[in-house]
């Protein structure tokens, strides 16, 4: 990932390379995150992935592929954006 913008309460990650298993049914593009300040201590994060879905049907792999990005979206607000110590927070996906 690179950081391709970053300003106050934003940031965005492109996807510049996945060896991953993952890379064989999803085609990365970008996350992006909007960080707000809920109450002193708390922090509202809202994100949007872009991907590319390679499998087809949809009807059938888009349920488990939405599963997958909803699963990378967590990874990254708890390994990039959540400060060690206070990975305790609720997520919604």
């Amino acid at each position: 990932l690179t950081v391709s913008d970053s300003r106050p309460g934003r940031v965005v990650f492109t996807v510049d390379s996945d060896t991953s298993h993952i890379a064989h049914w999803l085609d990365w593009k970008e996350f992006r995150f909007e960080l707000r300040e809920h109450k002193p201590g708390q922090t509202h994060v809202r994100w949007m992935a872009r991907y590319d879905r390679r499998l087809d049907p949809s009807w059938d792999f888009g349920p488990w592929q939405r599963y997958a990005v909803r699963l990378a979206g967590a990874y990254i607000i708890d390994t990039l954006a959540t400060p060690q110590g206070q990975r305790q927070g609720k997520r919604h996906g």
